[in-house]
């Protein structure tokens, strides 16, 4: 779970950039003698994905900071050339999978300026944790009050938190308007687009309310849509 990481940058990525310093006519050292400094705004635990923020300065008159580096755990190193004083940003990516399940990660970070003067590598350590959202659930029923003997069409979808269809099974529980337990009474199998739609002839007279259920597993949580009446007379 160690490698969720996007690094969010502002030119073309670098790699092993500490050599990489013919491009800037480095200041004497009588000038600049003095590492740049850089800043990291972690906190010590972020539910879903978390975005930290380094800021490098360069303090001893130089010319200003050349790069930015960050690796997290033991991943790669990654460079981010600037030219001046700048900040950028890590994005580190939760698990998708999993029930509520927490990582510890470390972030290290370190720059160097325009001199060749290179920081020591300084360490943020974090925990991210994964969280998992309701199923959204819709039920809606083709009629309010019908005669017996009538069919009702009941129909809806089901999506993620984030608007992707769902998939699987979904069950329509009833129970007697006036209260009690629910049960389960009807299921459907989602389409592609996580709609469902499924028609019964009503034969027991009464006032019935209706809601539908998805049951949850390792990335969505049991999800049910809001309930809804029938008159059967």
């Amino acid at each position: 779970m160690a490698r969720y990481l996007v690094g969010l940058v502002i030119a073309t990525v670098c790699l092993f950039g500490v050599f990489a310093m013919s491009a800037y006519a480095a200041p004497t050292a009588a000038t600049d003698e003095t590492a740049p400094v850089t800043t990291c705004d972690a906190h010590a635990a972020y539910t879903g994905n978390a975005t930290i923020h380094l800021a490098a300065t360069d303090n001893d008159g130089g010319w200003g900071v050349a790069y930015v580096y960050y690796k997290l755990d033991t991943g790669y190193a990654h460079c981010v050339p600037v030219g001046t004083d700048a900040s950028t940003s890590v994005a580190v990516v939760a698990p998708t999978t999993g029930s509520a399940k927490s990582a510890t990660h470390t972030l290290t970070f370190w720059s160097q300026d325009k001199a060749g003067n290179v920081e020591a590598r300084a360490s943020k350590t974090f925990t991210v944790t994964v969280t998992r959202e309701k199923w959204k659930v819709t039920l809606k029923l083709s009629k309010s009050s019908v005669k017996v003997n009538t069919k009702v069409k009941y129909s809806g979808t089901v999506r993620t938190s984030t608007g992707r269809a769902g998939s699987g099974v979904v069950t329509i529980q009833k129970r007697r308007a006036s209260g009690g337990s629910w049960i389960n009474w009807r299921t459907d199998r989602l389409n592609a687009s996580g709609n469902y739609s499924i028609t019964v002839k009503m034969t027991n007279r009464g006032t019935w309310s209706f809601h539908a259920r998805m049951p949850g597993d390792a990335v969505n949580r049991t999800g049910f849509s809001a309930p809804r009446k029938l008159r059967v007379y």
